[in-house]
């Protein structure tokens, strides 16, 4: 029971770790200064009283930029919580982490399309909790230091209003350097094994079309999304779908997706919402 919850718990961390990280391919590469927020919520089928949520903010600063290259460091913050009403569970968790983001732009990519790419790595600290009074109280605490490391390759066609104007693929990695967890059972310790928050993840974007109404600067994208995960020894698949909005010649300022997601064997499908805000793009 006490190893379910707990993987439950990490499975949503490693889930919002990883979205995270993707926040920052929504920065617009005309600006210098980017500053994205972003949530999400996940809920599992047939009602089984499990709910997820996060919530963070990116940060990033381009100090050298011209007309191909820009460079710069990004900072990133997070909280994470995790209820399992059926098991007694709930768990917490936050994160920091810093790092440098590289970025490409080429509008002669060829005569159709432009292309973005953006490769980024930095070093994160997250910090879980949980605790169960099923039975007992049980509780736990790991802390974490992670390398992680995301690429961004970003297709657009040149005419925004057009038929597939937007190919993306994101890869996101993670990796512990260090890790730390104590574990209670009704106040006196436990042995414990620190679970391995190592994970791959593989998101693609399609945009299938996109329309803008009257003189309006203001469009709106449909995307259909692809998910492949490796995580805690396992394959994670999804399907989901996304609206967006942008202006002409920028990137989204606002979207909101959908994803279902396949979960390992032993536990249930869910569905995941998230939103995601770049103030900096409006």
């Amino acid at each position: 029971m006490k190893k379910v919850n707990v993987f439950l718990f990490v499975l949503m961390a490693v889930f919002a770790i990883n979205h995270r990280a993707n926040a920052q391919t929504y920065s617009s590469f005309q600006e210098k200064f980017n500053l994205v927020g972003f949530g999400g919520h996940e809920v599992q089928q047939k009602n089984t009283g499990v709910n997820n949520q996060y919530a963070g903010l990116y940060i990033d600063w381009l100090i050298l930029k011209n007309q191909h290259w820009m460079l710069g460091p990004y900072v990133i913050a997070d909280v994470s919580r995790a209820e399992d009403n059926m098991a007694w569970f709930t768990g917490r968790g936050y994160e920091l982490g810093a790092g440098a983001t590289l970025g490409y732009f080429s509008w002669d990519f060829s005569l159709s399309h432009k292309l973005y790419t953006s490769l980024s790595a930095g070093i994160k600290f997250n910090n879980s909790t949980g605790e169960s009074e099923h039975r007992g109280n049980y509780r736990e605490t790991q802390r974490d230091i992670l390398f992680a490391a995301n690429f961004d390759f970003d297709l657009m066609k040149k005419q925004n209003i057009a038929f597939l104007p937007r190919t993306q693929l994101i890869t996101s990695f993670q990796a512990p350097l260090n890790t730390e967890k104590e574990a209670y059972w009704n106040d006196a310790p436990i042995p414990t094994t620190p679970w391995n928050k190592s994970d791959f993840k593989l998101v693609g974007k399609q945009s299938v079309t996109s329309w803008r109404f009257g003189g309006w600067q203001t469009c709106t994208a449909l995307k259909l999304i692809g998910l492949y995960e490796y995580t805690q020894s396992q394959s994670l698949w999804g399907l989901g779908a996304e609206i967006s909005e942008f202006k002409l010649d920028k990137d989204d300022f606002v979207l909101v997706n959908c994803l279902y997601r396949w979960h390992p064997e032993y536990l249930k499908n869910d569905l995941v919402f998230q939103v995601v805000v770049n103030f900096t793009a409006f």
